[in-house]
């Protein structure tokens, strides 16, 4: 099961990857930093038109940003509940073990 998760894991984590191309992350970023700057600017709402413009465009950023944010912290978070659980799962067994061992009887001896 851990090498089935770890390969969706790995195939998730290709996609972000591409969509971190396609946005063209660092541009994305700066863009979305010139944006909130311009929209910061009292000027910018002295035309409608323009200040429209800006805010569908920093709205799409922002989004397409958050989204792929999100999507990364909830891949990061799902891989290590993985983890956790397969160690979790591991100590289930060697606690198994060890009960088992401890129902055996001392020395091979059974009974009285």
């Amino acid at each position: 099961m851990r090498a089935e998760a770890q390969a969706h894991i790995d195939s998730i984590k290709d996609a972000l990857a591409l969509l971190r191309r396609f946005l063209d992350w660092d541009r994305a970023l700066r863009r979305l930093d010139e944006l909130n700057a311009r929209v910061e600017d009292q000027a910018l709402w002295n035309d409608p038109k323009a200040a429209q413009a800006v805010m569908r465009e920093r709205r799409r950023l922002d989004e397409a940003i958050t989204a792929t944010r999100a999507i990364e912290s909830e891949l990061n978070d799902t891989a290590e509940l993985i983890e956790m659980a397969e160690a979790e799962g591991v100590i289930q067994r060697g606690t198994a073990t060890v009960l088992r061992d401890l129902d055996r009887p001392m020395f091979g001896k059974t009974g009285t």
